[in-house]
């Protein structure tokens, strides 16, 4: 008995032995390698435990902020910042770091995920988890709670692409209201001021709050000059020429002369037929010929068509960020359009909106003809609302002429005026130089040369 007791022993000392070589043989060599994927078992069990390693009274809370947009825009700086190097720009995990972790970072917009309650989420953000590569953050409540507002909105505020687009913000500036330029001096000091001296912000200007605005003397007589001080509700230009609008009910119109500044003498104007495209629509008189349909939408920021008013005079901050108010309100990255992150397309609609010749793809409207693009604004595609001109190179036209609106020096200004604006707000960047250059060699393909 105690032989065969012996023999059964050994036998099972050699089954152990042996079983225990071969689950060695099969489980230790390369245990330790992160390059594998848990299997579905593993997989199973690790998230069972990690539901139910959260206290009860964690998993319990709310998110304090809501879906405030702001705070959204702030968790996602913050998720660029602290976890897109892991979980992706997108929360997707597929990053070169992400993809070598073991287990791999979860996809934040799986339903394992999103099942979570906003208590647990902020529990594994705060205090990590373990054998993993999820770290415990040292971060204030607030921030650990913006980036798990941002998590849940994922799917609708992540771009398609990892670059920045236009999309996700255009219904965000319908909503907005204008706040003015003004609004911004406060947090962008510097680039307001050298805005306030730029030409995109002196373009028009009221004699009657700015006297020194009229440049030449009218109180010398001249035989083109029909007009006073008194009938000048608006100066336009001071650089190369200055035109002067008159207020007849609630529309502006041009006077029938303009003071040529380089010269120092008074030159006629009057847009004849052969001009531009719209001059044959409108009759052969200045006063028939209202600014608003064909200048003021580029010389003001949220032309009204319908009741004539603008947001503010000038090319001011909103006409190439946007409305503000809710930036304003919030002053975040997210909640302003900025064109030196959008694509080179949407980039250049910035300045090509008004430094081009073209006609609205729907004209007239409401019986007018507009010579600038209607219902267009920075974050839409001016495609939809604007057609451009074909140029003949070498050919004179409405975009570059001798002699009329469209001088030799407009045309210079239509070229320079990109850079000009932008090296007016903003110290010269990659984006910024990129997007000039592109603008100058559009402008410049169709202008051929200035000379």
């Amino acid at each position: 008995m105690t032989r065969r007791f012996l023999v059964m022993a050994l036998i099972a000392v050699v089954v152990v032995v042996a079983g225990a070589g071969a689950l060695y043989q099969w489980l230790v060599p390369g245990l330790s390698s992160a390059r594998t994927e848990p299997g579905p078992a593993e997989t199973k069990i690790a998230t069972w435990l990690l539901h139910h390693s959260v206290p009860p009274e964690a998993k319990a809370r709310t998110n304090p902020l809501g879906s405030d947009r702001a705070e959204i825009a702030a968790g996602r700086d913050l998720f660029s910042q602290k976890c897109e190097a892991c979980h992706g720009y997108d929360g997707g995990g597929k990053t070169e770091i992400g993809s070598g972790q073991y287990p791999r970072p979860p996809t934040l917009r799986s339903i394992d995920v999103s099942s979570m309650s906003d208590g647990e989420i902020f529990y594994h953000i705060r205090n990590g988890i373990r054998n993993t590569g999820m770290p415990a953050w040292q971060m204030p409540d607030r921030q650990i709670w913006q980036l798990v507002a941002f998590i849940r909105h994922l799917p609708d505020v992540a771009p398609l692409t990892a670059q920045q687009g236009t999309s996700g913000q255009d219904g965000a500036a319908a909503s907005e209201r204008y706040a003015g330029s003004a609004s911004c001096q406060k947090c962008h000091e510097d680039i307001y001021a050298r805005w306030s001296k730029s030409r995109m912000a002196n373009v028009v200007r009221d004699p009657r709050k700015h006297p020194d605005a009229i440049i030449p003397d009218l109180s010398k007589p001249d035989p083109l000059v029909s007009f006073s001080k008194d009938d000048i509700a608006f100066v336009y230009g001071s650089s190369w020429k200055q035109r002067y609008f008159t207020k007849i009910g609630d529309d502006y119109f041009p006077e029938p002369a303009q003071w040529d500044v380089t010269h120092k003498m008074w030159r006629r104007y009057f847009v004849p037929n052969s001009a531009d495209w719209w001059a044959p629509l409108y009759p052969p008189d200045n006063f028939k010929r209202p600014t608003g349909t064909l200048c003021d939408g580029c010389h003001s920021v949220n032309y009204d068509i319908a009741t004539k008013t603008v947001s503010e005079w000038n090319v001011g901050c909103e006409k190439c960020h946007g409305p503000g108010s809710a930036h304003v309100a919030h002053p975040v990255r997210d909640n302003i359009l900025n064109p030196g992150r959008f694509d080179y397309v949407h980039a250049n609609d910035t300045c090509i909106q008004c430094h081009s010749q073209g006609r609205p793809l729907t004209n007239p409207i409401e019986g007018k003809y507009y010579d600038w693009p209607v219902g267009f604004h920075v974050g839409l595609n001016l495609a939809d609302f604007w057609q451009l001109e074909e140029h003949q190179l070498g050919e004179t036209s409405s975009l570059i002429l001798r002699t009329g609106p469209h001088t030799k020096t407009a045309c210079k200004e239509m070229i320079s005026s990109p850079a000009l604006c932008m090296r007016a707000v903003s110290p010269v960047s990659v984006a910024t130089t990129r997007m000039a250059r592109t603008t100058r060699r559009w402008c410049a393909s169709l202008a051929m040369r200035c000379a």
